[in-house]
């Protein structure tokens, strides 16, 4: 196997890590946003994975891991990353979730198409063809709502897009920028817009002091959320984007996983059969690539 295949298999590796860690952190936001307002969630969300990148920035090489040497690129990954939990925030409360889920998954689509001119990445038919089936397949198993089709649709397009140029960003920057400093710079940044948003004269009224164990699923949400984008920073610097990018489809099989084991949702038909197309489209992926082929 090639060095290029052998990297890209390590990348698909870190991705399907990064999906099981956001749908468990999602499922937890889910929970808590019963009771909490969204400003307040992100805000200690992102606290949260700020404690949770302490540790990891020590044993790796202390303050030398955080030293930037693009501002530029550091700013607009941090500006992508913010741009899009903001955005899925707005969409989740706009729009049905199943909806929300089956447009963020474009952003793979967006991947495909901007790892040719900003990465130089070489994207054939077959993966094309293998994103585009992929795809097919989570909206047999989603199953949108014909609310799906309407113009606030495209605040989750722009979320799927943000998501993907902040992905893009991440390979582009794996030759100069360490993963522990681009976390930071990313965190930093959105715990800041959150707590702003958490601490308006709109919101102050919502702003609740956590009781119970509501602390523990914070602190559980940050540690699973800040995993998530650890390992969704080395996916995209370790293997090619186009290659990598498809394995979020598998965020619908842990979804499903998910529902089963924490609330015995059993899935249907649809599921089933809408599942089957993703894991195909993810092995004919896999196959090609410890092939060594990009075509």
């Amino acid at each position: 196997m090639s060095a290029p295949a052998t990297s890209s298999l390590r990348g698909i590796l870190w991705m399907l890590l990064a999906m099981g860690l956001i749908v468990l952190s999602n499922a937890i936001t889910k929970w808590i946003s019963a009771d909490y307002s969204p400003g307040q969630v992100v805000f200690f969300r992102s606290l949260f994975v700020l404690l949770f990148l302490i540790p990891i920035v020590w044993r790796s090489g202390g303050l030398e891991t955080l030293r930037i040497t693009s501002w530029r690129d550091q700013g607009l990954r941090s500006l992508f990353h913010t741009l899009t939990a903001a955005l899925i925030v707005t969409s989740v409360v706009l729009l049905p979730l199943a909806d929300v889920e089956v447009l963020l998954f474009s952003s793979i689509l967006f991947i495909a198409l901007l790892s040719g001119p900003v990465l130089g990445e070489r994207v054939g038919w077959h993966r094309m063809s293998a994103v585009l089936v992929g795809f097919i397949g989570v909206l047999v198993m989603l199953r949108p709502t014909p609310e799906l089709w309407q113009p606030v649709a495209f605040i989750a397009v722009a979320a799927a897009l943000f998501s993907a140029l902040r992905d893009v960003w991440a390979r582009k920057m794996r030759a100069s920028e360490n993963t522990n400093a681009m976390m930071m710079c990313g965190e930093v940044l959105l715990l800041a817009a959150s707590g702003l948003t958490a601490f308006t004269s709109f919101s102050a009224l919502d702003w609740k002091p956590l009781v119970g164990d509501d602390l523990f699923l914070m602190a559980l949400n940050g540690l699973a959320f800040g995993g998530a984008q650890y390992a969704l920073i080395l996916a995209f610097r370790q293997g090619e984007a186009a290659a990598v990018a498809p394995f979020r489809y598998s965020a619908a099989i842990w979804a499903v996983t998910f529902g089963y084991l924490m609330f015995g949702d059993l899935p249907d038909m649809f599921v089933l059969i809408g599942g089957t197309v993703v894991i195909a489209s993810g092995l004919y992926i896999l196959h090609r690539e410890t092939r060594g082929t990009t075509s």
